[in-house]
């Protein structure tokens, strides 16, 4: 989405729910489900402005955005997915105000800055589709700690390498899936 005014202009991403289901060998649907989460990245950019006119009726004029993408920020969105024991398992940022139990009651909270994000984990039973959301890295020990689940390397279908942050520590880690 894209928000434009005279002075700036604002882009904004969004990642939203993760829909997770599984089909039988003949095509139908064996069960469906939801890891609710809601990730907006945004960025403001200045904008320059030239133009002409005057008194003679016509006048022309154009602006553009300065400053590039915003890849870098978008980073720290989206999830990273795995299987482990028939289990489908989704790793994700998320804010640091939703406890375990705000995912069964429905409640949400845009995360819009990772700095105040946890990570967890959503797992999916592969035969039932039953789930369950915890946090992965309890906020007591290290709340702040956050990932980037667009920069990671997959090792094998188990283990992933992944860019993370803690404060202003920045290094990769090796995350193995497990249920």
């Amino acid at each position: 989405m894209v928000e434009s005014s005279q002075f700036s202009s604002t882009e904004q991403w969004i990642f939203g729910n993760v829909i997770c289901g599984k089909l039988n060998s003949g095509g139908e649907l064996k069960w469906i489900n939801i890891a609710k989460k809601t990730q907006i990245a945004s960025k403001t950019r200045p904008k320059v402005a030239l133009g002409t006119g005057g008194g003679g009726g016509l006048s022309v004029g154009a602006s553009f955005t300065i400053g590039s993408k915003l890849t870098a920020e978008c980073s720290n969105y989206s999830y990273l997915a795995g299987i482990a024991n028939n289990t489908l398992v989704l790793i994700y940022n998320d804010h640091i105000k939703l406890s375990d139990r705000d995912a069964e009651t429905g409640k949400s909270k845009a995360l819009r800055d990772p700095k105040k994000s946890l990570v967890y984990k959503y797992t999916f039973d592969l035969e039932t589709g039953e789930s369950k959301r915890t946090a992965l890295i309890k906020e007591s020990n290290q709340g702040g700690t956050y990932l980037a689940p667009k920069v990671f390397f997959r090792n094998d279908d188990n283990s992933i390498i992944v860019w993370g942050r803690y404060k202003k520590t920045q290094k990769f880690g090796h995350l193995i899936f497990s249920n």
